[in-house]
């Protein structure tokens, strides 16, 4: 009876609400676009109807308190409804996000979702979008769906003897419909390092600085277009330059195909997909290499096979990455990239996660004898036949699985553009 009258609401406006979704703590975003396809997605608040802010806390038995507070905007100003969820210790991704979809849907409906039925409701829309798009059709986007960003910001931290300042900036600006993926932007980044340390000289000890750069810029764009339900071709540029990896400046260009297994529209769930891409690079080097190059001309193609399942039991990714050289064929790096977290039994998870890279393509390594500060410091790329990290971690919980309480006193958290602090 409620679906009947939630499917009657729908129908007699076919209207759909502009959505805001703000996640603070972060969510899967594209996950929920997929499975709330009934509402209009908008990147700015003031043009919304609807502004749902998610939030999150522990609970005492180290599940998580998620709150859904949604605060209607112009017309529906007057509107507010919050609803909140629990999701035991141990909970998964894929269980997290269904119940966390589950509720938005409750949540906007404010006449169910203060019921004593809401922990056992579940709303469903059987709406063809198509049909409810022509029915209602898309106002006019002066940007064309184009949506840009720009960011600026910088870190530093200092104390008597040391000193770091670090400086980023960003514009990027993409482009998403049904068949293509636009995208294009510029990243800059600079990095200094300081530190005093006492030498013994003439039977004194005297100051003496050290001063460590690294700054990098990369310019890139992409275009992939959708030929079939399961093929998409694209291609690319860049340009980059790294004092680090030794490069005054490279182009390259790129195109390739890419094949799944699996419709993208179950991207979010599962995934299977290969891809190939040849690559034509123009490589200038700051100093002269160990293959005694100022400058080169580089053709390479990149071969990558991945798979991701987001399931009940756990998470699993595994990915493959080649490069090679062909006008330089033995010259080439192969990746392994792989991690899993798994829900052994009810309390106890084992997660891993690790790479291991072999690296037989370091063309860019400058024909010089690196410095002590340069090595210590990592300011400059070291000959390497091979890169690995590893991760592992196992936990169990056990005793009360339903103390939903939460209780924040004593504790005080907070923080903001990637500064977060806690006191306990």
């Amino acid at each position: 009876m409620l679906l009947t009258s939630t499917q009657l609401v729908v129908a007699q406006s076919l209207n759909k609400l502009k959505f805001f979704l703000d996640c603070p703590g972060g969510c899967d975003s594209d996950y929920i676009r997929q499975e709330l396809k009934w509402v209009d997605y908008v990147t700015e608040r003031t043009v919304a109807d609807v502004h749902a802010i998610v939030t999150s806390t522990q609970t005492g038995s180290g599940g998580r308190a998620y709150t859904l507070a949604l605060l209607g905007i112009g017309k529906l100003e007057s509107l507010k409804n919050e609803v909140t969820f629990i999701t035991p210790q141990g909970a998964t991704d894929a269980e997290v996000r269904d119940k966390g979809v589950q509720y938005l849907k409750i949540a906007l409906v404010p006449f169910i979702s203060q019921s004593d039925l809401a922990d056992k409701l579940s709303v469903d829309f059987n709406l063809d979008t198509t049909i409810l798009n022509e029915a209602n059709p898309v106002s006019t986007d002066k940007w064309n769906k184009w949506v840009f960003s720009t960011d600026f910001g910088t870190w530093s931290s200092a104390q008597q003897r040391s000193s770091n300042i670090n400086l980023n900036g960003s514009f990027s600006a993409k482009r998403i419909t049904d068949k293509w993926r636009t995208r294009f932007g510029i990243d800059q980044g600079y990095n200094r390092e300081s530190y005093t340390y006492g030498i013994l000289r003439n039977n004194a000890i005297k100051d003496t600085v050290s001063v460590g750069e690294t700054n990098s810029t990369e310019v890139y764009s992409s275009m992939a277009y959708s030929i079939a339900p399961q093929v998409t071709i694209g291609g690319g540029a860049n340009f980059n330059k790294s004092s680090f990896n030794n490069i005054d400046s490279k182009f390259k260009a790129s195109a390739g195909v890419e094949y799944s297994f699996l419709p993208y529209s179950e991207t979010q769930r599962k995934m299977i997909r290969l891809k190939y891409s040849l690559g034509l690079e123009q490589v200038d080097y700051t100093a002269k290499t160990i293959y005694a190059k100022n400058k080169e001309v580089l053709i390479s193609h990149t071969g990558i096979a991945a798979t991701n399942f987001v399931q009940p039991w756990g998470n699993l990714f595994i990915a493959l990455v080649g490069e090679q050289y062909l006008n330089h064929p033995s010259q080439y790096e192969a990746a392994l990239w792989s991690g899993v977290s798994w829900r052994v039994a009810k309390g106890l998870e084992v997660g891993l996660g690790g790479n291991y890279t072999l690296v037989h393509n370091q063309r860019s390594l400058a024909d010089r004898p690196l410095t002590q500060e340069e090595i210590l410091r990592g300011t400059r790329e070291l000959p390497t036949n091979f890169r690995a990290s590893l991760s592992a971690n196992i936990s169990y919980t056990f005793g009360a699985t339903n103390n939903s309480t939460v209780n924040n006193r004593w504790r005080i958290r907070g923080g903001g553009n990637g500064f977060n602090v806690s006191f306990e």
